[in-house]
């Protein structure tokens, strides 16, 4: 067992700019304006969890890195 959290990167910091900055939500991240769609919990670098389109809807939406975010992203998505 682990005895303290790691922290394993899925995109370099630069990715992750590039990736906001392409979608129209690095301002918003930037400005502390970007928000969880499901928790409403402020996104930070440290909490993002996914970017996804919902059904319906052609807006990218972001949800945190809690699982139970992620979880209901995966009833919203279309694949």
């Amino acid at each position: 067992m682990f005895s303290e959290r790691r922290r394993l990167p899925v995109f370099e910091e630069k990715d992750f700019h590039d990736i906001l900055q392409k979608v129209g939500l690095l301002k918003k991240i930037e400005a502390g304006k970007l928000f969880c769609s499901k928790c409403e919990i402020k996104i930070t670098k440290e909490n993002f969890g996914a970017l996804y389109i919902p059904k319906g809807s052609e807006d990218v939406a972001v949800v945190c890195n809690r699982s139970d975010c992620l979880r209901l992203i995966a009833e919203d998505i279309e694949l």
